[in-house]
């Protein structure tokens, strides 16, 4: 018997702040990222992927609303809201957040984004697309044997490929950027420099001028650039 699909509360999702949603059959992924996701978790009962992020400002307003005195309060806040949307949308369905959780870096956040039609490489090397630019983020991957209406892909294309002012490149400090590569080492070697202006921020993702008026605020670009700070200090003190 097939089962009656049903729709994603896409406006409740946003209004939490995860304003980017996708919904994938598990039978129509490419086979490296069911074999990633194979050596996290059994594929047998579930029938989709559902992949949640943010774009803007938002989220980050809800996430300081909502959540206190907790070590990742994004992703908490992020599981919290799958967790309500099933509760909400199908109760009667199993799930699996595999992203956030400590078995995550095995997904491909990237791929997913890019089959989503979110994600193009930027020169500074965060992903960017003509909606939102690169100010927006994955926060959910949920496995689930849900039927929620698969996403049609929508058919963005790349701001970078027809940039003509090439902003963030003038723009960054380590001379570390262009479109061909990144020399990433002389990227991190000018953040952990002595009054670096990159320590909390990137010069060149600022620059950048598409979709500026989703930038996020400093405060939660010195959150998150502050975070990645000090993980680039623990792994190369």
């Amino acid at each position: 018997m097939k089962l009656e699909s049903q729709r994603l509360d896409k406006e409740w999702l946003s209004i939490k702040g995860l304003n980017l949603q996708a919904v994938f059959q598990i039978s129509d992924l490419p086979e490296d990222i069911l074999n990633a996701l194979r050596e996290i978790t059994s594929l047998e009962n579930y029938r989709q992927l559902i992949l949640l992020g943010h774009g803007g400002k938002e989220l980050w307003n809800q996430v300081k609303e909502t959540v206190e005195d907790v070590n990742e309060p994004i992703d908490e806040f992020s599981k919290q809201v799958v967790k309500e949307l099933f509760q909400k949308q199908s109760s009667n369905n199993n799930y699996e957040i595999i992203y956030p959780s400590e078995n995550s870096r095995a997904i491909g956040l990237q791929t997913l984004g890019g089959l989503a039609g979110w994600h193009f490489t930027s020169p500074f090397r965060v992903g960017i697309n003509d909606q939102w630019g690169s100010w927006f983020a994955y926060r959910a991957v949920v496995l689930a044997n849900s039927n929620f209406e698969p996403t049609e892909i929508e058919n963005w294309v790349s701001p970078c490929i027809e940039c003509e002012t090439q902003e963030c490149i003038e723009v960054c400090p380590a001379d570390a950027i262009s479109f061909e590569d990144i020399l990433l080492n002389q990227c991190l070697d000018y953040r952990m420099e002595e009054k670096s202006s990159c320590s909390d921020r990137c010069l060149a993702r600022i620059a950048c001028p598409i979709a500026k008026e989703h930038q996020y605020t400093l405060e939660q670009i010195q959150y998150h650039y502050g975070r990645s700070f000090k993980t680039l200090l623990r792994f190369r003190s």
